[in-house]
C-alpha cells in the first residue's frame, strides 16, 4: 500500500502539472480516472476480495470526470447478502482506500438491494447508469446492467430527472443574483 500511495500521488502530480502547461480538462479528467482506476484496483487486489463481488466506479468517477478534488465514488456489489467475513474484507478495503488518501464515497449493496433502491430513488438509479467495470465479477456487472436496462422507462427517468432539477435548484436558491451560488447545484452549474 505505500507504494501504491507514492505511486497515487506522483501520478496526481503529474497530472496536475501537465494540465497547467496543457490546459485541456478533458485529458487531465481522463488521466486522473485512470490514476484512480489503478490505485483502486490494486487495493481490492491487496485485500484479496472474494470472486463473487464487483467493483464498480459510479458517478463523476464512473463518467472518467474525476478532477484534482472530485470524490471517488464507488459500488461494492454482491449476488447475494453480504456475509460478515465479506462485510469486514469490504471493512478493509474501504480503509485502505481511505489510508491512501482516495477520497471515497462508497456503498456495498446486494443486486436485489441495489435494484429495489434504485427503482425508488432516481439518484441511485443514475449513480448505477454510469457504473463502470473496475473489478472482480464482469457476470455480476453485466448482470446489474441488463437488469436496470429492463426496469428503466426512458419517459419516466426524464421526467423524474427534469423534477430533481427543478427541486435543485428552488433549493439552492434560483437567482442569477446569488453572492454565493452553488457552482455544482444551481442553474447553469456543474
Amino acid at each position: 500500500l505505500a507504494q501504491l500511495r507514492t505511486a497515487y500521488r506522483r501520478s496526481r502530480e503529474d497530472h496536475i502539472d501537465a494540465f497547467r502547461a496543457d490546459r485541456d480538462p478533458d485529458r487531465l479528467t481522463r488521466r486522473m480516472s485512470a490514476s484512480t482506476d489503478v490505485a483502486v484496483r490494486g487495493i481490492w487486489q491487496a485485500m484479496d476480495i472474494p470472486g463473487t463481488a464487483l467493483l464498480a466506479a459510479v458517478g463523476g468517477y464512473g463518467r472518467c470526470e474525476t478532477y484534482p478534488h472530485s470524490d471517488v465514488d464507488l459500488l461494492v456489489l454482491t449476488p447475494d447478502a453480504v456475509t460478515p467475513e465479506q462485510a469486514q474484507a469490504f471493512e478493509r478495503f474501504v480503509g485502505a482506500c481511505w489510508d491512501l488518501g482516495l477520497p471515497i464515497g462508497h456503498s456495498v449493496r446486494s443486486l436485489a438491494e441495489c435494484l429495489s433502491e434504485a427503482a425508488g430513488d432516481i439518484t441511485i438509479q443514475t449513480s448505477a447508469m454510469e457504473a463502470r467495470f473496475l473489478a472482480g465479477s464482469r457476470t455480476l456487472f453485466s448482470d446489474l446492467v441488463a437488469r436496470l436496462a429492463e426496469g428503466r422507462d426512458p419517459g419516466a427517468f426524464f421526467q423524474a430527472k427534469m423534477l430533481e432539477m427543478r427541486q435543485r435548484h428552488v433549493k439552492f436558491e434560483d437567482t442569477p443574483y446569488s453572492l454565493e451560488p452553488n457552482v455544482k447545484e444551481s442553474p447553469g452549474g456543474l
